[in-house]
């Protein structure tokens, strides 16, 4: 994976929480360096500082150019499904059963 991040412009943590630390500080943390795009899909791990990130955010073209990448990733894959707040219950039972990555419930 060190090898993988080395190589990569932008790397995209998309790991269990519960996993997210042991895998960057095994194999992505050592491939960073200038010019690098590190996003992560969830931010407990940065939140709760298992994680701490080094560096500049938000500075310079690096944040836009990640975000420009994001469609080519085919991110929407990951959204197992989208509910009403109405359906909320439902919402529940659809992500304990692990069906996709995330389920996302709207206001509306």
């Amino acid at each position: 994976m060190a090898d993988a991040a080395r190589a990569a412009d932008v790397i995209m943590m998309l790991v269990p929480d519960q996993e997210a630390r042991a895998v960057y500080e095994a194999g992505v943390a050592p491939g960073l360096g200038r010019g690098k795009t590190l996003l992560f899909a969830h931010g407990f791990n940065i939140h709760f500082r298992e994680i701490r990130i080094h560096g500049a955010y938000g500075r310079g073209t690096a944040f836009r150019r990640a975000l420009a990448l994001l469609p080519k990733l085919g991110v929407k894959r990951l959204i197992g499904a989208r509910f009403p707040l109405a359906r909320i219950e439902e919402a529940f039972a659809h992500a304990a059963a692990g069906r996709g990555a995330k389920t996302v419930v709207t206001p509306a």
